[in-house]
């Protein structure tokens, strides 16, 4: 699961970098959103990949925090297009798929920790 917290979090990276690029003058919250929590998996990633102890349980409750960030913007994107601004499409259905992806993905965090394999064994040396 590490790999895809890794994945994710540079995917996540690269969106706020595009959306910036796309409006500058208005998209600094892309930017923050996206480049904050795509780093913070990103590392939580890496740290779960070299067997630091807590990273992935810290990984599903920051994950758990940006889908509950990605459900209210969703909301409110998809209500934005509804009232006719089309100009909102594009980020409603970015913000859409990025709820899909975390959500498949916070999933999978929580199958793999009711199996007890989120952590590796600790053993000399680590």
């Amino acid at each position: 699961m590490a790999g895809y917290l890794i994945l994710q979090g540079g995917f996540l990276v690269l969106l706020g970098v595009l959306g910036f690029l796309s409006n500058p003058e208005k998209a600094n919250t892309p930017l923050l959103a996206f480049g904050a929590f795509g780093a913070v998996a990103a590392g939580l990633g890496v740290m779960g990949a070299r067997g630091v102890r807590g990273s992935l349980p810290l990984a599903a409750a920051a994950l758990a925090a940006f889908i509950g960030v990605c459900v209210w913007r969703v909301g409110v994107g998809w209500l934005a297009v509804m009232e006719g601004q089309t100009s909102n499409l594009y980020p409603a259905i970015a913000l859409s798929l990025m709820l899909a992806v975390s959500a498949i993905l916070l999933a999978g965090l929580i199958k793999t920790r009711k199996k007890g394999d989120l952590e590796p064994a600790a053993g000399p040396g680590t």
